[in-house]
């Protein structure tokens, strides 16, 4: 069984306070043949950096692990709340700071072992709280330098005990678990974060989810295939997951990715806003449909450095020269960006109108974080002016760009990790050409 589904998920900008989002799907060949079997070939336009979940730090990595390892509890797709997972159930003191889990007696892990309390308390205590690996998720289970207590209560029972009361504490605990009896040997030789690296044997990375890593080969392709021991179930008591196997296709560019999508390669896909009027048009000859998803939970986003310390391994400051942090940590100088941001020029440029401004730092699709009552930065160029004057730029030689209070011109560089034709290259490019017209080098 094949079958072609085409998420339309372009483009989440933000800059500084400003999203723009939009979400449509498409779906090829609607009929389900059978509920088991079948193959989903996708598409992603850059490699996996590891399979070490505990280290990852980019959303490729993230995407594809996110079949292979599973958290004490998940994010509901449809309505955002928080659900048990691994966790089937958790009790709480009245104080709010004692959390009693239950965990599934029914999870395996890929190589047939049982998970149990003993993977929960290691993967906390001996991997996110160790200080020699680099776990980003420490930060959110470590309020005021105090780490939360994780205990073994029984095979299936484990306590945490919060130094505070701590709201986004269930939400975090999605954060994945990792197996003890595979790993503890390399935590307690030193050598943890060497694991898992991209060139390990698919074999050797193990995980409760419902697909494994079966195959990869740099630069061409990723396979998954289905976790026989799953233990999660549809409503109507079907054993989960349906499908056998996913391929990700690795292509270099958001046109290659469409161009094997039309050509019948690739099953699905995530479009973009510039790519809609050449998809919709062939709906019917290619056959299959787009959805409107609304709003993507993601973002894109300009960011500017101002990481006041050094690179211990270099000895050097992060941002240089010093004078370009002055400029980073103005508060003045980025509500000048804010403003010189034409946010309806870029949907209408990058997205063909399939958009709308946002100013807050989340997505309306994330409800109970979204707060549209923020403070709204819209498009004034004479705004801007004044910020800039206000932080202390001037055009001091009169050439048509700006300086700083001693002198140095107003320059810096705008990184993105797409090419110039891709839409954040795209966007850059219209970013720079905004703020030249403030007298910015960019």
């Amino acid at each position: 069984m094949r079958f072609k589904v085409l998420k339309f998920r372009p483009l989440v900008c933000c800059f500084l306070l400003a999203h723009l989002t939009f979400w449509p799907s498409i779906l090829f060949g609607e009929e389900a043949v059978d509920k088991y079997g079948g193959h989903l070939v996708r598409v992603t336009t850059s490699d996996p950096k590891t399979f070490n979940d505990l280290i990852s730090k980019e959303t490729t990595s993230s995407a594809i692990l996110g079949h292979i390892f599973e958290g004490l509890t998940t994010t509901d797709a449809f309505t955002l709340k928080v659900k048990p997972h691994l966790a089937e159930s958790w009790d709480v003191s009245e104080d709010g700071l004692t959390w009693t889990f239950h965990l599934r007696q029914d999870v395996r892990w890929h190589d047939g072992k049982p998970f149990t309390a003993d993977d929960v308390v290691f993967t906390y205590n001996e991997l996110v709280y160790n200080p020699e690996i680099p776990a980003s998720v420490r930060d959110i289970f470590t309020i005021d330098g105090q780490q939360f207590e994780v205990s073994k209560i029984d095979d299936y029972t484990v306590q945490f005990v919060l130094p505070v009361r701590f709201a986004p504490f269930l939400r975090g605990l999605s954060q994945s678990i990792l197996p003890k009896h595979l790993l503890e040997k390399s935590v307690k030789d030193g050598t943890f974060n060497f694991m898992w690296k991209i060139d390990a044997d698919p074999k050797d990375i193990v995980g409760t989810g419902p697909y494994k890593l079966a195959k990869y080969v740099p630069g061409q392709r990723l396979v998954l295939e289905k976790n026989a021991y799953y233990w999660m179930k549809s409503p109507e008591g079907d054993v989960l997951p349906y499908i056998d196997k996913i391929t990700f296709v690795i292509v270099q560019s958001g046109d290659v990715a469409l161009l094997k999508f039309l050509e019948g390669t690739v099953d699905a896909i995530n479009i973009r806003g510039m790519d809609y009027p050449l998809v919709k048009p062939l709906e019917a000859e290619k056959n299959f449909t787009v959805y409107d998803m609304g709003p993507d939970t993601s973002s894109n986003f300009i960011v500017f450095n101002q990481n006041q310390g050094s690179d211990p391994q270099k000895g050097e400051p992060f941002v240089k020269p010093a004078y370009k942090l002055k400029w980073f940590t103005n508060p003045d100088f980025r509500r000048a960006v804010a403003h010189a941001v034409d946010k309806e020029r870029i949907i209408e440029v990058v997205m063909n109108g399939l958009g709308y401004p946002q100013h807050a730092a989340t997505s309306p699709a994330v409800g109970f974080f979204h707060n549209p009552d923020v403070r709204q930065y819209e498009y004034d160029l004479d705004k801007a002016r004044e910020f800039l004057k206000k932080a202390g730029f001037t055009d001091k030689d009169g050439d048509g760009f700006l300086e700083d209070a001693e002198g140095h011109p107003l320059e810096f560089s705008l990184y993105t990790s797409g090419d110039l034709g891709s839409v954040r290259g795209v966007i850059a490019g219209m970013l720079r050409h905004d703020l030249e017209q403030l007298g910015m080098k960019v």
